[in-house]
């Protein structure tokens, strides 16, 4: 039961990563001009 709930949590996160991933690469180049400007 525990596994179970671990498995699908895992999936949950990675899931939730792939989503937010090109949102991240968004964020991370407005805070790298940000900080060169």
């Amino acid at each position: 039961m525990f596994l179970i709930i671990c498995h699908k949590m895992t999936i949950w996160y990675d899931g939730f990563i792939l989503i937010n991933q090109p949102f991240l690469m968004l964020i991370k180049n407005k805070v790298m001009k940000w900080l060169r400007s």
